[in-house]
């Protein structure tokens, strides 16, 4: 077996990465061993930088660079959902980097990245993070980009090109969660409110963002969000930027229902370009489950959008 399909065999306990530090606090060097481990799985340059962001913060980031000049000046940053790091991406990263430079994150909160203290407030949760992606992102000195989330990340790089508009190039939204109305606010409060005290710390940075259900898996205790927004995209979608187009890649078998999202851009923003791609026999982490049809996908969104 490959080192790489030994790496994939793995997959489900490298889901708990991104949340490992709230259930150990002395865990950031066995996160940095873990993260070496997969890096050698991957052939492209890499560099690693901590981006500062204030307040004595940082973003941990990898960049990833071809073999040779890069044939498209526009970068792909890719950013995890809910649970998640950059690395999740590690299937990926060769593929896309053959023409282009790869930027990964790790979000605030999240992996190797600084902790924030996070306001219950989701609105104010909503700006901060925002916020923090554009400090990170003017630090980075990126102009022009192809912006790629999932799940959660996917909501947040739409927040994110809702009130920063004027560097995004594209955006590509893997399996989005974060756009579909879900029960009251108070509903999702009574349901969170019956978790151990603990568990409901777990929730943040993302709790006041969310409502129910929160669900536990593994030994490791990877927190996956089955939740609605509390601040959902299907009320807002149509304020994005016209010019800014969107590519939604879902996985068939995801238990994220999607169905009416592509409807729900196409019917607020009409003009502006959609396109709508689902791969069979992939669930929610469509990028891992599926990712030789992904990156040939991949390829092809980005090579559309250069031209």
């Amino acid at each position: 077996m490959s080192r790489l399909a030994s790496l994939s065999c793995l997959l489900p306990l490298l889901l708990g990465i991104g949340l490992y530090p709230f259930w150990n606090v002395s865990s950031s060097k066995d996160l940095e061993i873990a993260e070496a481990e997969v890096l050698k799985v991957i052939t492209s340059s890499t560099e690693k930088k901590l981006v500062p962001v204030g307040d004595a913060k940082y973003i941990s980031t990898l960049i990833f660079k071809p073999p040779h000049q890069p044939h498209s000046t526009h970068p792909v940053v890719m950013v995890h959902g809910f649970g998640g790091a950059s690395l999740f991406f590690f299937k990926n990263i060769d593929a896309l980097s053959k023409d282009r430079v790869v930027i990964t994150l790790d979000l605030p909160g999240f992996g190797l990245s600084s902790r924030f203290n996070f306001t219950s407030n989701a609105d104010e949760a909503e700006r901060q993070f925002v916020d923090i992606m554009e400090t990170w992102r003017v630090q980075m000195e990126l102009d022009r980009f192809i912006l790629v989330g999932h799940s959660f990340g996917a909501y947040l790089i739409t927040c994110y090109a809702l009130k920063y508009p004027s560097h995004i190039h594209h955006l590509v939204l893997l399996d989005p969660w974060g756009f579909a109305e879900g029960p009251s606010p108070e509903t999702a409060d009574e349901v969170v409110g019956t978790f151990p005290p603990g568990i409901r710390f777990q929730l943040q940075p993302t709790r006041c963002l969310a409502s129910t259900l929160c669900h536990i898996s593994g030994p490791v205790a990877p927190l996956y969000l089955f939740a609605w927004s509390k601040r959902p995209l299907v009320k807002r979608i149509g304020l994005l930027h016209d010019p800014i187009g969107i590519t939604m890649i879902t996985g068939a078998t995801s238990w994220l229902n999607n169905s009416l999202t592509g409807q729900w851009i196409q019917q607020q923003r009409p003009e502006s370009h959609f396109a709508a791609h689902e791969i069979v026999d992939a669930g929610h982490h469509v990028y891992a489950e599926r990712s030789e049809e992904f990156n040939t996908l991949m390829t092809s969104v980005c090579a559309g959008v250069d031209a």
